[in-house]
């Protein structure tokens, strides 16, 4: 079975690290933002993780995909 890394094990890997370098990415940066949508999701009113758009109802569905 393979393990998928987690957010933690992401954020310190030596490849991810320089390609974010490279891409001028924050790493603490995106944890911190990453963490709080896993927040946001996590404390949905039933415990499951439903998109902010379409927890808002289904006539506003189609707005996540505008071009």
């Amino acid at each position: 079975m393979k393990h998928e890394l987690t957010l933690e094990e992401l954020l310190v890997d030596p490849m991810v690290l320089t390609v974010m370098r490279a891409d001028r990415v924050n790493p603490g940066r995106v944890g911190r933002e990453l963490r709080a949508v896993g927040q946001r999701l996590s404390n949905g009113a039933d415990g499951q993780a439903v998109p902010h758009w379409f927890a808002a109802g289904a006539t506003r569905q189609a707005e996540c995909c505008r071009w």
